[in-house]
């Protein structure tokens, strides 16, 4: 299921188009245990049958077909699931059935758990020779409904949903800063919109710190698109960041725009872009801060091994 969450994310259409040949029920569930929330994009906008997607459909099949204990699969997709609760999760359970499930969880997923839930001996679950110690059927049941509790199975409604508000989604592609902002103030804050798309307004807002490690990650061409009619009191923060060469070929890609301007949509998906960029920058950020408490978890394993 990790390795299917992941092409929702790389290649939506192509795993759309895999997930076309199987029945309602099996769509339904499998999106039931998803992840992250390109899997609407997944199950609402398939790409044309290719090679690909014939080959993702086989190795859905496989690992059906390979698939072990399916009460425990389940619990391991259940963990997995719950991103940035995990750690937390896993530190409440027993350490003997906190390191099976975690030992058969994705390296990825588990090790960043692992060594926020147990600092200091977490390097078990890299042992190849560590056996842990199954889980008895009720024990399993038991933590994949706390798991549940935590954060629920997707409802297939939910793409309906989207569906409905897709238009607005893609309305907001064309729009200006300061009607982006008022949109979303005005919409819902569990509504598609907020879960989907990082509005651009907040790039303009983020603390200097984020707006200088930003800057580097996009090149003249995409911040002109970003930037163009943006007021200058709302971008001066970003501008202070460019070079001398940078902010000269903005201004030229700017003056070629007023002559001969991209669609609109094309500068709504760059901001798009730059704002996702951000959001993930602005969560790793909070992320360290809060791990930072009392040290770092490396410095806790070192002392840990120290003594």
């Amino acid at each position: 299921m990790y390795d299917l969450d992941i092409l929702a994310r790389t290649k939506p259409h192509v795993l759309g188009t895999a997930l076309g040949f199987l029945s309602e029920e099996l769509q339904k569930r499998v999106f039931s245990y998803s992840f992250h929330p390109s899997w609407l994009q997944v199950m609402t906008q398939p790409g044309a049958p290719d090679f690909a997607s014939v080959e993702t459909l086989q190795k859905i099949i496989r690992n059906q077909q390979n698939a072990g204990d399916p009460d425990w699969e389940r619990l391991v997709i259940l963990i997995c699931r719950l991103d940035e609760q995990c750690a937390k999760f896993i530190h409440h359970l027993k350490q003997d059935e906190a390191f099976a499930i975690l030992t058969a969880m994705p390296k990825t997923i588990s090790v960043k758990a692992a060594r926020k839930a147990f600092p200091g001996s977490w390097g078990v679950i890299l042992d190849p020779a560590f056996k842990p110690k199954a889980l008895s059927k009720d024990r399993i049941s038991e933590i994949s409904k706390q798991a549940m509790e935590v954060r629920p199975l997707n409802n297939f409604l939910v793409i309906e949903r989207y569906k409905h508000e897709r238009e607005l989604l893609d309305y907001l592609r064309t729009v200006e800063i300061n009607e982006e902002r008022e949109i979303y103030a005005a919409s819902d804050k569990d509504s598609m919109i907020h879960k989907l798309r990082p509005p651009f307004f907040e790039v303009l807002e983020m603390p200097e710190q984020l707006i200088r490690d930003l800057v580097p990650k996009f090149n003249p061409d995409q911040w002109a698109l970003a930037l163009f009619n943006v007021e200058r009191s709302e971008r001066r923060k970003i501008e202070a960041y460019f070079s001398e060469k940078q902010m000269y070929l903005i201004k030229e890609r700017w003056r070629r725009f007023d002559l001969s301007p991209p669609e609109r949509a094309l500068f709504g998906t760059t901001r798009e872009a730059v704002a996702a960029t951000a959001r993930n920058m602005k969560a790793t950020s909070e992320l360290a801060i809060r791990t930072s408490d009392d040290g770092t978890a490396e410095e806790k394993d070192e002392k840990a091994v120290a003594s």
